[in-house]
């Protein structure tokens, strides 16, 4: 709730509260769904965790456990990039515009800079489910251009028990040596992470 109601600024010289929500549930719909919507709202994601539903968070924090080579099965991470078409430079949001009768409008939010280097447009349309906020809807474009263009790579590995206690949206350290030159040998004091992480904090 502190995350969602920090202030930020509005985009029109004010401030306004991180995430807000502004609906009406018309009709009787499937419970977790509409859970999920809401969710949503705040970049937030259901998590079955000790055996009832909790929200795991995309929000700044920091890691919470260094996995390198002598706690991973194998001692072996395998790496995956993702496809150029799941990275959109174009975010078409959909909204609530208070000042038209909260009638659908759309906010198109661009990465400039990507389409005069590609020299093309890949669109995706996106719903701010109960925003009614031109700002937030703004927020909510940049978001999704941010995450689909830093999380660009996968690390998948195997481990032990020390997993157990991981959940979906934790941030994790990987320190792998065949990814990274070593030279010289010693005691590690820190690690440097390259793993992609959530696009998380933005104004």
């Amino acid at each position: 709730a502190k995350y969602c109601d920090e202030l930020v600024p509005d985009g029109e010289g004010g401030t306004e509260p991180r995430f807000t929500c502004n609906t009406y549930l018309s009709k009787p719909q499937d419970a977790y769904k509409a859970i999920q919507q809401f969710a949503q709202v705040m970049r937030s994601m259901l998590l079955w965790h000790g055996g009832q539903v909790t929200l795991g968070q995309n929000a700044q924090k920091g890691p919470v456990y260094l996995f390198n080579k002598s706690n991973v099965l194998g001692g072996e991470f395998s790496y995956s990039g993702t496809a150029l078409r799941n990275r959109h430079n174009q975010i078409r949001v959909t909204w609530n515009d208070p000042e038209d009768s909260y009638k659908q409008a759309v906010e198109v939010v661009e990465d400039e800079s990507d389409i005069l280097k590609t020299n093309k447009v890949r669109s995706k349309d996106a719903i701010a489910y109960g925003c009614t906020s031109k700002g937030q809807a703004i927020r909510f474009g940049k978001w999704i251009l941010y995450s689909e263009g830093l999380e660009q790579e996968m690390c998948t590995f195997a481990t032990g028990i020390q997993g157990a206690a991981l959940r979906p949206g934790d941030v994790i350290d990987v320190q792998d040596s065949d990814e990274r030159e070593v030279l010289y040998s010693g005691r590690v004091t820190n690690a440097a992470t390259f793993i992609s992480t959530f696009a998380s904090n933005l104004k």
